[in-house]
């Protein structure tokens, strides 16, 4: 394990340092690559990962495994011996770790049925040799949409315990913002914005007749945006290759927004976690994609580039980093590879412009967005505020040495590779992809899961994709195809337990989104039942709970507000909020000063007295109720205590 987040951050500084100054170095170059000393270099370095990584400190079991299982499958990707295969022997092990959660894969048993099954069809889609046609690349879209719209369409994993815990705790961060604007908070100001003012803005503008439905709208939606706009990208950079190779690249794409950006442990569905698909990712690849688009067409990005970066830099902190990262080093690349007789000089004079451009453009849109918000919340926003979730990631976690890291680093490895044998376009494409993947990344960097890695595989596979446009050579072709191929047909290992239990209630009473949100908010006796469900339910009575949500509602002094391990969130209306604490899970990953701060602002913001319920076992929360009591104490009394077993509600009136 990697302990230290400075020694991460370091390595991914130098990383990024390096991939900034690699296509200029490709383009020095002057292209052309020898294949077979590249191919054994790279394959060996390959094997040594494997070997001082992966079996040690990862699952040497999981490893085998994995490769004899694949082990058909590799010689019909290579479609020859040698480098070929081994790159795809290789690959099958590197993606191994995406089984991050099982040491040994027990679970095997019969999934190795439909498993074999994905892989038969995916075999035979990839050995279709003839170019891709538009007709083809048409009906390909038209199903990934179909296959979209229907996954959004299924709400019946909400059903199961992981789907019930899974809106309270991911989508209560959404909510609770967008209430809270509705309710005439100021962002930035009386409470902070962990995914950025874009999504909460939306949220709250379709929040009649309630918030929750209208995450529901705004989740799906941006959801299908991030859908389609990489599967119409990757279909355009596939314009003009055998069509089996295409339609592998359009699958991989879809099959990585659809399935790989949740939790494979238990798959829920997309809308499980808005957090890691279209609302925090939508603007880098809605740039992504219109450069490489701009590039495919023979007409480097212009006007249209810079509007979207100024849509990410308006839609969060986190879609500003990533714009940043990805658009002014692109600039700068067109600009350099249009001079004819550049030093270093020059180049470098040229990279102090474009920085300094960069700086201008950024400070100008800072100003600009001040200037609004001014005119719409009377204030300016805070920079503590603003940067509050930059600087504290919540649950920052070591990462694993053994982990699916190597997966994404094997994708960049081969990229850079890739383009020492590109021409000037796909040398520029390739750079955007690379610096898109780079700047996701952080997201990793901040919690270091291995799930994380997983969840950025949509831009994994893009880059990979780009790379398999351009001469590589063959092993290295071999393991890209081999990363691609197991984006599709590793899903049939996926733990399918809470969709079934989900589709099984939902047969028996069917499931609406508006019935979801009665479990939600605790108003249906089934939502009682998928409590009892949950593994800390012996430590935090269910029961309890419900009498005192039941009690306290009677007395229309506000929306309760539970801080318990399960982060319940109640549907509330806006003249309901008392606090800015309506998800304390959100928040409690923070300073205390902070949490303290944004209590008080909520204080002074809506003047109100309500009920918190706190359960009084702190085995499984992040502050124990102690300290919750403490914090509300510097700007509240509580004037009245009621008991209910092991949860106690509080009547806090403001000081």
């Amino acid at each position: 394990m990697i302990e230290s987040k400075a020694v991460l951050t370091g390595i991914y500084i130098l990383f990024l340092l390096s991939v900034l100054l690699l296509p200029y170095a490709a383009l020095a170059k002057g292209g052309g690559i020898r294949h077979r000393p590249l191919d054994i270099a790279f394959l060996c370095a390959l094997a040594a990962v494997i070997v001082v990584f992966l079996l040690p400190f990862g699952s040497w079991q999981r490893v085998i495994i994995s490769v004899l299982l694949a082990l058909p499958f590799a010689f019909f990707i290579a479609r020859s011996r040698g480098a070929p295969l081994w790159g795809s022997i290789l690959g099958f092990a590197v993606f191994s770790t995406v089984v991050w959660w099982s040491a040994s894969m027990e679970f095997l048993q019969w999934r190795i049925v439909p498993f074999w099954c994905l892989g038969a069809l995916a075999i035979w889609i990839l050995r279709q040799s003839t170019p891709m046609s538009p007709q083809a690349l048409r009906l390909a879209l038209a199903l990934v949409l179909i296959a979209g719209v229907g996954a959004h369409l299924l709400v019946a994993p909400f059903l199961a315990p992981i789907g019930l815990a899974t809106a309270w705790h991911h989508w209560g961060v959404y909510v609770t913002t967008a209430k809270l604007l509705s309710a005439g908070a100021v962002p930035f100001v009386d409470f902070p914005l962990q995914y950025g003012l874009g999504p909460s803005v939306s949220m709250a503008m379709a929040c009649q007749p309630d918030c929750w439905k209208g995450a529901y709208f705004v989740t799906s939606l941006a959801n299908l945006t991030y859908l389609m706009v990489l599967s119409w990208g990757v279909g355009q950079l596939m314009a003009n290759s055998p069509r089996g190779l295409g339609l592998l690249a359009v699958a991989g794409v879809a099959v990585s927004v659809l399935v790989w950006t949740v939790y494979p442990p238990e798959l829920v569905g997309p809308l499980a976690t808005p957090s890691t698909s279209g609302l925090r990712f939508w603007p880098l690849a809605a740039l992504l994609i219109f450069i490489i688009a701009s590039e495919v067409n023979g007409r480097p990005a212009g006007a249209w580039g810079h509007a979207l970066w100024s849509l990410s830099m308006l839609w969060s902190p986190e879609a500003a980093i990533f714009a940043c990262m990805v658009w002014w080093p692109y600039l700068l690349l067109v600009h350099v590879t249009r001079q004819k007789d550049l030093t270093l000089p020059r180049f470098a004079l040229a990279a102090v412009s474009w920085v300094s451009i960069m700086i201008c453009a950024i400070l100008t849109l800072t100003l600009v967005f001040s200037l609004i918000f001014w005119a719409v919340f009377g204030q300016f926003p805070t920079l503590n505020g603003y940067l509050m979730y930059i600087l504290n990631p919540p649950g920052p976690l070591p990462a694993t040495l053994g982990g699916t890291v190597w997966i994404l680093v094997a994708a960049l490895a081969l990229a850079s590779v890739a383009m020492f044998g590109a021409d000037v376009g796909q040398t520029r494409i390739l750079a955007a992809s690379i610096m898109a993947t780079i700047a996701v990344t952080t997201y990793y960097l901040g919690r270091s899961h291995d799930n994380n890695i997983l969840n950025l595989f949509p831009f994994i596979a893009v880059t990979l994709i780009c790379a398999l446009r351009t001469k590589l050579p063959d092993g290295l072709a071999g393991f890209g195809k081999t990363i691609l191929f197991g984006m599709v047909v590793w899903p049939a290992f996926f733990g399918i337990n809470a969709m079934k239990e989900g589709l099984t209630k939902g047969a028996s009473h069917p499931s609406t989104i508006s019935e979801v949100w009665n479990l939600v908010d605790m108003q249906s006796p089934q939502s009682l039942e998928i409590l009892n469900a949950f593994p800390a339910s012996a430590i935090a009575s269910v029961d309890d709970l419900s009498e005192a949500v039941q009690t306290l509602r009677q007395l229309n002094q506000g929306v309760p507000v539970i801080i318990n391990i399960w982060h319940i969130m109640l549907i509330d209306r806006a003249n309901d909020i008392w606090t800015t604490m309506l998800n304390p899970a959100s928040y409690a990953f923070l300073p205390r000063e902070d949490i303290r701060r944004f209590i008080a602002q909520g204080k002074t913001r809506f003047n109100k007295p309500g009920w918190i319920i706190l359960q009084h076992d702190p085995q499984g929360m992040v502050l124990p109720d102690q300290e919750w009591l403490d914090l509300f104490a510097t700007s509240y009394t509580i004037a009245e205590t009621r008991d209910f077993g092991r949860y106690t509600g509080y009547l806090m009136v403001p000081k």
